[in-house]
């Protein structure tokens, strides 16, 4: 975008064809960012799962339907054989 705005000055044609492929890459690049930060914090399924699971557990342990609670924490690719 910068080399854009720079031919721009001499060349006006080519100058607004890089401005412009340089704006189409760099909000390109700010959904990207934005789809990987969303991702990042929603987590993968599994972990939603597990989360769910001991929150189950965390509230039959409340209600004394159950003695004892184990949580277990799960990183990603922990186990998995990968």
């Amino acid at each position: 975008m910068v080399c854009g705005f720079v031919v721009r000055v001499r060349a006006p044609y080519p100058g607004t064809v890089l401005l412009g492929a340089g704006g189409i890459l760099s909000a390109l690049g700010a959904y990207t960012f934005a789809y990987i930060i969303w991702r990042t914090l929603d987590g993968p399924a599994a972990m939603r799962t597990a989360a769910a699971r001991a929150a189950k557990a965390v509230e039959r342990a409340r209600t004394g339907s159950e003695r004892t609670l184990t949580v277990v924490a799960l990183q990603s690719g922990a186990g998995s054989g990968r």
